[in-house]
């Protein structure tokens, strides 16, 4: 009995297992996704470093890879180091001050009916002259996917100006120079000049009723 049960194993046993795969491809069309990026608008003035908050949103309906995103600081400040970003042009690299950063995320970016599909990160600006408005955040989603939308692939990045002493604080706002001033000048001596018309003719006044009857 023993004797027949090891001959049934080695006749059982598989002789050669590399031909026991196979490999096969097939073709099918590009996920269509519609990834898109806001960014809210900052409040800051010269001087100061502000914190530019961004959101990329895959809206579907195929899932897709991690975005890419690409910033460019508006003429007039610089962006700082920031997690997962580079100096545009310097792989791998991120100076102290840069004016494009590149950023990467995560490998996967499933759609938002996953219940995932928002990334929201922040970096920093500084703010060194009176900014531009040619700043924008541009996200690349699609990679090897279609995207479906691709206006919303980008957002302007807006500073709307505050109040700040120079120092990167805030402060008690800018002195008021210029045409501002002149006309807040000009504008002062009018008042002046009425005044003393106004009192001269209640002073006339006066002295017309007090005066004595023949």
């Amino acid at each position: 009995m023993r004797a027949g049960l090891a001959r049934r194993s080695v006749v059982e046993r598989e002789l050669d297992e590399s031909d026991n795969y196979a490999d096969f491809r097939f073709w099918s069309k590009k996920n269509v996704l519609d990834v898109a990026v806001t960014a809210p608008a900052v409040k800051g003035a010269v001087g100061q470093t502000v914190d530019l908050t961004y959101e990329v949103v895959n809206n579907g309906p195929s899932d897709g890879g991690g975005p890419g995103v690409i910033i460019t600081a508006p003429s007039g400040t610089v962006l700082l180091p920031a997690e997962w970003c580079y100096t545009d042009g310097t792989p791998g690299e991120v100076l102290p001050e840069s004016g494009k950063l590149r950023c990467n995320f995560e490998s996967e970016f499933p759609s938002v009916a996953s219940g995932y599909g928002r990334i929201k990160a922040t970096v920093k600006l500084k703010i060194k002259s009176a900014p531009g408005t040619d700043g924008t955040i541009v996200v690349n989603g699609a990679m090897s996917s279609t995207e479906s939308n691709p206006a919303n692939n980008t957002a302007r990045i807006v500073i709307i100006g505050g109040e700040g002493d120079g120092s990167g604080g805030s402060g008690g706002g800018l002195p008021v120079t210029g045409a501002p001033a002149a006309a807040l000048a000009g504008g002062g001596a009018a008042v002046l000049a009425l005044g003393a018309v106004l009192f001269v003719l209640f002073r006339r006044r006066r002295l017309a009723f007090h005066a004595p009857r023949d």
